[in-house]
């Protein structure tokens, strides 16, 4: 995605992720669908370092919120995910406390396609980083967490084309963050869809530099198994009679 005019893109992925009929729909119709929400909470389980992640992710049907923690032996991560329409990240808050030091930084992408990122640590004055080679990326990922993994796929229908079979490969730039440092990295990925899992689930490749491995998605695209990086725990049984809610 790198050079392409982010903005335009964002509409194009809008055009493939609704079908034509939206078009047709009337005011009312749209509000309704808009209106509802899928809320998830969801935890995993990292080997390297031994970590337990967990996250409360309100998915929208173009757009998401989510936040989550992370706890290792030395230090604590806690996040705060915010994305506009086509799950395109717009806020992106990372606080680090670990024994003597503690770091935030704060990331962001306006409406047109500009990224900022500023971090400070420890009660020193802020700093802005470098931000040069993210115009046309869409997206954060954050080191170490299971669920930044989520934007790119449902953008790009990645589950459902995997089901059908559909050998669909995206090339994508990220605004990566180092976990616990906290600084930030271009980081150039790509994902294929590969074929289906279990329960609605799909299979994706994902590549980034030498690295290489398969990912399992469930049917809402949040990561089910990343291997060596987190493994889902079982969920709680939903406390109400469906999981979405209206308002």
């Amino acid at each position: 995605m790198q050079g392409r005019d982010s903005v335009g893109l964002v509409h194009e992925c809008l055009r493939e992720h609704r079908p034509a009929t939206v078009e047709r729909w009337s005011a009312t119709e749209e509000s309704a669908v808009a209106a509802r929400r899928t809320e998830r909470v969801l935890a995993w389980k990292g080997p390297d370092p031994v970590r337990v992640d967990a996250a409360h992710v309100t998915l929208r049907p173009d757009s998401l919120t989510a936040r989550g923690t992370s706890a290792v032996a030395d230090y604590a991560v806690d996040w705060v995910l915010d994305t506009g329409a086509a799950w395109v990240t717009r806020r992106l808050s990372v606080r680090v406390r670990g024994d003597g030091f503690v770091r935030s930084l704060e990331v962001r992408r306006d409406a047109g396609g500009t990224w900022s990122a500023v971090r400070s640590q420890d009660g020193q004055p802020a700093a802005s980083l470098d931000v040069t080679g993210l115009h046309g990326a869409l997206d954060c990922d954050l080191g170490l967490c299971p669920f930044t993994n989520t934007m790119p796929v449902l953008r790009h229908d990645l589950v459902a084309r995997a089901r059908r079979g559909e050998a669909h490969g995206v090339e994508l730039v990220m605004a990566w963050v180092a976990v616990p440092d906290l600084t930030l990295q271009v980081s150039p990925q790509r994902y294929t869809s590969l074929g289906p899992a279990p329960d609605g689930g799909a299979r994706i490749g994902f590549v980034s530099g030498d690295f290489e491995t398969t990912i399992e998605f469930d049917r809402d695209g949040l990561v089910r198994d990343y291997p060596g990086l987190a493994s889902r725990l079982p969920e709680a049984p939903p406390s109400g009679s469906s999981s979405t809610i209206s308002g």
